[in-house]
């Protein structure tokens, strides 16, 4: 179950209220009743792409090469992937990406009405990987490996649910949840040009505009992005 170097955090199931009057593509606020499962503690990291790739599981793409160029000491999130390659890596580790009820209810730590994974305080270095700006450069915080920081994580141990990569997600996008199912699937149906929603802010925004990077964001994305990775879900037995 723990092969493979990823860590598996259970979520216990339950019921929450998703979404945010804060803006439309978020509106209404619902009930969701979402099940137990398991959930990667950190994002998909290139090394463990890698290894998907060399077992003939995932799409070789250009892992290779920018694993090289980078520390593989360094514990870095895979981004630019495209999802389906995000799914190959999911099947090949014995699960599937999450649907955005399963993702928003475990970055809030079981569906606490909380604004960011680890409460309500501000974005700071110490919790998030996020990009700071001064008068005169930017730079961003601390290492870019996975789970660098902990304070940030969420209750059960999540690290990284928000900054860093944002992540793929297994629905579809849809301009509203305006007949969005309520029992914590994936929402495949109607889709919107093949654009599929992602969740979470990234390192690339700003700590000066991570107001609105919180967990209520969410957008359309047909192709790879630099600030896109994932992890992955498992259902949990009976």
């Amino acid at each position: 179950f723990h092969k493979k170097g990823i860590q598996w955090k259970m979520v216990r199931g339950g019921q929450f209220l998703m979404g945010s009057k804060k803006y439309k593509e978020t509106r209404p606020v619902h009930s969701v009743s979402v099940k137990t499962f398991w959930i990667m503690k950190t994002e998909v990291t290139y090394k463990q792409y890698l290894a998907c790739a060399n077992s003939g599981g995932c799409i070789p793409f250009f892992a290779k090469t920018v694993y090289d160029a980078r520390n593989h000491k360094v514990k870095s999130p895979m981004d630019s992937v495209s999802i389906r390659e995000a799914r190959l890596f999911c099947r090949w580790v014995g699960g599937r990406l999450p649907s955005e009820s399963e993702w928003e209810f475990a970055a809030r730590s079981r569906g606490k009405n909380w604004k960011y994974p680890w409460g309500n305080s501000r974005p700071t270095c110490a919790k998030v990987n996020m990009r700071r700006k001064s008068p005169y450069f930017s730079r961003f915080c601390g290492s870019f490996a996975v789970c660098h920081t902990q304070t940030g994580n969420t209750v059960q141990g999540l690290c990284d649910m928000n900054g860093s990569v944002s992540e793929f997600v297994g629905d579809c996008w849809h301009v509203n949840y305006e007949g969005k199912p309520n029992d914590g699937s994936s929402w495949k149906t109607n889709c919107r040009n093949s654009e599929y929603v992602i969740r979470g802010g990234n390192r690339m925004v700003f700590q000066m505009d991570y107001a609105d990077y919180d967990m209520s964001r969410r957008w359309g994305q047909i192709g790879r992005s630099m600030t896109t990775g994932f992890r992955c879900v498992r259902t949990a037995s009976p």
